[in-house]
């Protein structure tokens, strides 16, 4: 085991007050909560590769260093919940609008599923926003749930270029609010979050963009075939970006 994985597991927080992101903060959470040691630690590893999905996956110290980074791609959260091994997970998130309406969408992490053609989380989108007018492949789970988010939510291309107007426009975001910096930031947003296949990162700041003044993300994690077996993980963030109308 290597000093990182002692470090962070013999901190009685498990590194909760230094995580850079939501997804690490939540794993992080459960190892607390379950009071994950090392020797817990080297038996989820063990099972982890013994698994036939990851099969591929033979560098322990690799799985290690992922596990112990302060910030997660939606990758190394999948794998994560797949080492804490819980009978099945679900990610939960809730978007509170100021109108106090309050959406929620719901990702079934199936750690075998195929990202670039994801079937559980397909999110079929009935009626597709208008801003995505060109056919292409989506190929993974927070592209196709941005997607569904922008259907859901009735943004329209009308819409989305005031959205992204005020994004730009908006001096928290340390943007130079010189019309060339403007349009240049808001061009750079349209490639981001249109494309094919979306990061953690460009889907929390697809978000941020649509404004609700409040996101909270659930982990579920149910532990046994007992219904009452289920633990749940929670952090909501107050967007800093919404300021309040008269």
């Amino acid at each position: 085991m290597s000093r990182t994985v002692r470090e962070l597991l013999s901190d009685p927080l498990k590194g909760t007050n230094r995580t850079q992101g939501v997804l690490t903060y939540l794993f992080r959470h459960v190892l607390m909560w379950r009071q994950v040691n090392q020797f817990t630690w080297n038996k989820r590893a063990r099972m982890f590769f013994d698994k036939p999905h990851n099969k591929s996956k033979k560098d322990k110290g690799n799985l290690n260093k992922a596990l112990v980074n302060d910030e997660f791609t939606w990758g190394t959260f999948k794998d994560a919940v797949d080492f804490l091994n819980p009978v099945s997970a679900t990610f939960i998130i809730e978007l509170t609008w100021s109108s106090s309406i309050v959406s929620k969408y719901t990702i079934v992490l199936d750690p075998a599923e195929d990202e670039s053609d994801p079937e559980v989380n397909s999110f079929v989108v009935d009626t597709p926003s208008d801003v995505f007018v060109k056919p292409s492949k989506v190929t993974n789970t927070l592209t196709r749930l941005f997607r569904k988010i922008m259907a859901e939510e009735q943004i329209t291309s009308v819409k989305w270029e005031a959205l992204l107007q005020s994004f730009a426009r908006n001096p928290l975001n340390a943007i130079k609010q010189q019309d060339r910096e403007i349009s240049a930031a808001i061009s750079g947003l349209q490639r981001e979050l249109l494309s094919d296949r979306m990061s953690w990162n460009s889907f929390r700041r697809g978000l941020l963009i649509l404004g609700p003044i409040r996101q909270t993300f659930t982990l579920e994690l149910k532990w046994s075939k007992n219904l009452s077996d289920v633990s749940y993980h929670s952090v909501a963030i107050d967007d800093p970006l919404y300021i309040e109308q008269e």
